[in-house]
């Protein structure tokens, strides 16, 4: 499997617009962007707290709406003109609830139905859609592009119905959509209430911590490193509807986490006698297979786990010393 490598894209000057930059993934993305000279625009919610984008405000151009508004999808998009699409936006967590899982069944599904219309009748060069490994479900072994979805969680079905619609589309109207599936990640201005944020949290003012079982693993990617497969999906000559698995390809349980956090911060955790009880998701197998993003779009994991969560400590230091807490 080849791959074929255009030029090294001129990134100044590109017009790019960004769904959900108020996350996570998203926010990481819009500094990067923003970084090489790219005029950033960003479509979020009215109710997102933007509290990743503060400092950068001033460089962005917001779009306030919701997703399921397919008048309000066309206007930005005819507004913004972007010649590059990266759809983030994503409902959080795992959902519960009736309305929260028909929030995440709709807004996936929907709201991607919207945004590929009007990107491709706005001349969108390329749509590139974050999908996620929930997308497999539980597996023997490590998770290819080629298996098929088996989802166990809403936002399995979700993630994996939007794949499906984003390939159609791909293929009908031979359209340039690509979908990354990542897999845990993790770096600064992740949400707060997550694993590593909470260790490095609980190393900095010296709080006790609860623990999963052990044996339950993920497989772990620096936030950069997902930012480098959005920029190599770009800048690659892929046909329309390409899957590519954005992982570490290395499956670590939590507690190898907490015993790199402990190294980091040069402590020894309290640990709680009530363990986290275990999740239906929770598993002793969880692990990408990277080959097919390292063949055709030249692109593999450039942070080792170790100094991804050095690099994240320091930021969540930091982060504690401006704003007193997170």
């Amino acid at each position: 499997m080849g791959r074929s490598q255009s030029a090294a894209m001129n990134w100044s000057g590109k017009h790019v617009l960004i769904t959900g930059a108020g996350g996570f993934v998203g926010a990481n993305l819009t500094r990067s962007l923003l970084s090489r000279g790219c005029k950033v625009s960003i479509l979020v919610r009215p109710s997102t707290n933007l509290w990743r984008l503060q400092d950068i405000a001033e460089q962005i151009t917001f779009y306030q709406g919701n997703l399921l508004d397919a008048d309000f999808i066309k206007t930005s998009l005819a507004q913004a003109r972007p010649e590059i699409l990266y759809h983030v936006a994503f409902p959080g967590g795992h959902a519960a609830e009736e309305k929260t899982r028909i929030d995440m069944l709709s807004t996936g599904l929907l709201g991607t139905h919207h945004l590929l219309y009007a990107a491709r009748e706005n001349g969108v060069e390329r749509f590139v859609q974050i999908g996620s490994s929930t997308e497999y479900g539980l597996r023997d072994h490590a998770h290819k592009e080629s298996d098929l979805p088996a989802p166990i969680s809403i936002r399995g079905v979700s993630k994996a119905a939007t794949t499906l619609l984003c390939r159609q589309f791909a293929h009908e109207f031979n359209y340039p959509v690509h979908v990354l599936r990542l897999y845990t990640v993790y770096g600064p201005w992740e949400q707060t209430k997550r694993l590593v944020p909470q260790l490095c949290r609980a190393a900095l003012t010296e709080t006790p911590i609860s623990l999963t079982p052990p044996g339950l693993v993920h497989d772990w990617v620096y936030v950069d490193d997902v930012v480098e497969a959005c920029i190599k999906t770009v800048e690659t000559e892929i046909a329309p509807g390409e899957i590519f698995n954005i992982g570490s390809g290395i499956q670590t349980a939590n507690e190898r986490i907490v015993e790199h956090i402990e190294e980091i911060a040069g402590i020894r955790f309290k640990v709680n006698e009530k363990p986290f009880a275990p999740r239906k998701l929770d598993t002793a197998q969880w692990q990408a297979d990277i080959s097919k993003a390292g063949q055709m779009l030249g692109w593999q994991p450039s942070t080792s786990l170790h100094a991804g969560l050095a690099s994240t400590f320091a930021f969540w230091r930091d982060f504690l010393r401006i704003h007193g807490d997170f």
